[in-house]
């Protein structure tokens, strides 16, 4: 797991300096080409060797979500970018509930089907960009800068409002990564739940991410700032963290996941959003690459030192992670 996100960290920022230069169409066809030979190498593995190749070869082309991202900057503006961002994540929390259903009822007649069929999605949905997806980047319009230049990183961070909201973008990122990797193991210590109900509970928080980045988000953004929603959603966090580490009734549980769901896809969306509006519009791809590089790290190191800490505390994860966030808050 670590290795996907290791990789993703260190090509983002290049997949999106290619889109700048290339075009978006080109760079999220070849990375889902890219994805969909990482799935089949998985399908055929017979060795350990195979399976990390596979996850870094997805892990160099799976930084398209930055690239995706670029996309949607391309054609939205103002308070529109930010929801279109929350469909973004909408997505993702569909697939967190559908994801995992059709992998367990494929994998229940052959081990290796849902690879195979994950990779086939890939697949078909590369050809249907290179058939159907308009481009949204003018040709030769960026293509006399280098492909990477730690100059242009630089430049990224040059607004010190991006840096701040990167920075933020990345300890909420590491808190929640803490955290996610210790949770079938910590509700199986608090409530003896096995596989099928921690399938149910993170089902449960694929609904509500759905229901909070494709419908409330685009509520909440006609009343409140974006600046309000990325303060107030990292205040409701950190008192979510905790609550997780002291709590011991299971409908409690739920209740606070609720809130952990809603206010993590409001946070998400806003905060890059935010980062893009204040970023230079013809950069949309290496700025936002750069901003998903930081996730990725942020996604390697928390599986990392939340097993250390779990070992040491079950509650440790949460309360370091409520912690964190605390900082986070004031620092904004």
């Amino acid at each position: 797991m670590a290795s996907y996100s290791l990789f993703q960290f260190l090509a983002s920022p290049i997949l999106g300096r290619l889109s700048d230069k290339y075009g978006r169409k080109p760079i999220l066809a070849i990375s889902l080409f890219g994805s969909a030979l990482g799935y089949f190498l998985i399908a055929i593995a017979n060795n350990i060797w195979l399976i990390f190749a596979s996850r870094i070869i997805d892990g160099i082309t799976g930084g398209n979500i930055s690239v995706a991202q670029a996309y949607i900057a391309d054609i939205t503006k103002g308070k529109e970018r930010t929801k279109a961002m929350g469909l973004i994540g909408m997505a993702f929390g569909l697939g967190f509930v559908f994801g995992p259903a059709i992998g367990g009822f494929l994998g229940h007649y052959f081990l290796a089907l849902p690879y195979l069929f994950a990779g086939l999605l890939a697949l078909l949905n590369c050809i249907f960009i290179l058939f159907f997806l308009p481009e949204t980047v003018e040709k030769n319009k960026v293509r006399s800068q280098p492909l990477f230049d730690l100059q242009v990183i630089k430049e990224v961070f040059k607004p010190k409002i991006v840096l701040k909201l990167t920075l933020t973008f990345f300890m909420i990122t590491l808190s929640f990564s803490l955290m996610q990797g210790m949770l079938p193991l910590y509700t199986q210590y608090l409530f003896g739940w096995g596989e099928r109900q921690v399938g149910y509970f993170f089902a449960y928080i694929g609904l509500i991410n759905v229901f909070s980045q494709g419908y409330l988000l685009r509520r909440v953004i006609n009343t409140f700032s974006e600046d309000k929603l990325v303060k107030f959603s990292t205040l409701v966090l950190c008192l979510v963290f905790l609550g997780l580490a002291v709590l011991r009734s299971i409908w409690l549980f739920y209740l606070t996941a609720f809130f952990l769901a809603v206010f993590f896809g409001i946070f998400n969306a806003t905060v890059q959003s935010l980062i893009s509006k204040n970023s230079d519009q013809n950069e949309q791809g290496v700025v936002l690459g750069t901003v998903q590089s930081f996730g990725s790290l942020a996604r390697t190191l928390g599986p990392v030192i939340g097993g250390i800490l779990y070992s040491l505390s079950p509650q440790l994860p949460f309360l370091s992670s409520s912690g964190l966030i605390f900082l986070t808050f004031l620092g904004i």
